[in-house]
């Protein structure tokens, strides 16, 4: 049987999606704040996003965040009572446009101070953060720091969700706001495939890169250790029996494992899962004696 898996085993090189390069593990902070109290520059309601900077931390969630959520915005406010703030989250449309993919607030700013909001704004790789300056026609803010030689885009009014439009470009400016990006870290089983030989096939569909590992009494896997997954998308990883249990599914020709899946996507946290596996074992033919 040892000998059947390994033949098996080897036809999967292809559909685990493994990569060689162990990725970086911890939290993704995107976009910048100024270091100190901004001056109260807007004066009007506009959308703002930054596509692009000359240096420092990029706008832009990465590419190896497939799928994630912000959980976490912050803007460092102006002087001054009354400012408010509203956090976009921007994605292209070709050229100077974009579209309006989620936002938080508008949200009441204590001034002089670095401001720190709690949300939930699903986003994929490419996404841009950016932000709307509110009530600044009223109050006005600091949705933007000096920055020179870069650029920021900016329109008129405030684009709801699902929405778009043709932005124009600001010289020597940042938008004032960073973000924390969480990478999706559940994941599903879309099959299981036994067969007759002892062995299966558990297909699992995973949203990001990073690493896979399988555990669990009495459970051997084609994945030895921790496998570094290199893109998202589906993984086939094959389970068999070992210990009491392989000895079990000898004399009875079938038995149940119970491996625990444990994914962790680059720069996000861990998630387990224990799924019950059936494996069998095809009756052996008795030959007749004449």
């Amino acid at each position: 049987m040892t000998t059947r898996v390994g033949i098996a085993l080897g036809s999967l090189a292809t559909v685990a999606l493994l990569s060689t390069a162990a990725p970086a593990w911890g939290s993704v902070t995107i976009g910048q704040t100024p270091l100190s109290t901004p001056a109260a520059t807007c004066t009007s309601q506009l959308d703002l996003v930054q596509p692009t900077v000359t240096s420092a931390t990029k706008y832009v969630v990465p590419s190896t965040i497939a799928q994630g959520t912000i959980t976490q915005w912050s803007h460092r406010a102006a002087a001054g009572s009354g400012q408010q703030l509203i956090f976009k989250v921007f994605r292209s449309a070709g050229g100077s446009n974009y579209g309006v993919v989620g936002h938080d607030g508008p949200r009441n700013l204590n001034p002089s101070s670095l401001n720190t909001f709690n949300t939930s704004i699903p986003v994929q790789a490419g996404d841009v953060i950016g932000a709307n300056s509110a009530n600044a026609g009223s109050v006005p803010n600091g949705c933007l720091f000096a920055a020179n030689g870069d650029s920021h885009l900016e329109r008129p009014g405030d684009l709801p969700d699902g929405f778009g439009g043709a932005f124009t470009s600001a010289p020597d400016t940042r938008v004032n706001a960073s973000a924390k990006v969480e990478p999706t870290n559940t994941f599903s089983f879309p099959s299981v495939a036994g067969n007759k030989r002892g062995f299966a096939i558990v297909t699992l569909a995973l949203p990001n890169p990073g690493r896979l590992s399988v555990t669990g009494d009495n459970v051997g896997s084609s994945i030895h250790g921790t496998a570094n997954i290199g893109t998202p998308g589906t993984v086939g990883v094959a389970i068999w029996a070992t210990g009491h249990k392989r000895l079990k599914l000898k004399r009875k020709r079938r038995v149940v494992v119970f491996p625990t899946f444990r994914y962790t996507p680059t720069s996000g946290a861990r998630r387990s899962q224990t799924l019950p596996v059936k494996l069998r074992l095809k009756h052996r033919k008795h030959r007749r004696h004449r």
